[in-house]
């Protein structure tokens, strides 16, 4: 899935990470204030990883990847790592199904 190139370096996302940078260290993620049920905590979520992100997307540049590329690879990620979540869900409500019939 390729970013639009007007995504790819905006400069938006930096003078924010700039500005949170100022107040907390790069390895820091903040816990959620927000219940587990509150409509906001994604939004809450996406501003702890925030600074992380950045560094991410900073680092990959740096190594000599472009933004839209590491975009890219940290989206497929993503998308990865829940898809094995979903699966191993499943595979552990089949496990326990097996115990539960034997």
């Amino acid at each position: 899935m390729a970013l639009p190139a007007a995504m790819a370096s905006s400069g938006i996302a930096e003078s924010t990470a700039e500005t949170h940078l100022r107040r907390m260290n790069k390895d820091d993620i903040p816990p959620p204030k927000l219940p587990a049920d509150d409509p906001d905590r994604c939004l809450e979520c996406q501003e702890a990883l925030e600074i992380a992100f950045q560094d991410l997307i900073e680092r990959a540049v740096n190594a000599g990847w472009n933004e839209a590329e590491a975009c890219n690879a940290i989206i497929e990620l993503a998308d990865h790592h829940a898809l094995a979540m979903i699966e191993n869900d499943f595979l552990a409500e089949q496990i326990a199904a097996i115990f539960k019939k034997g």
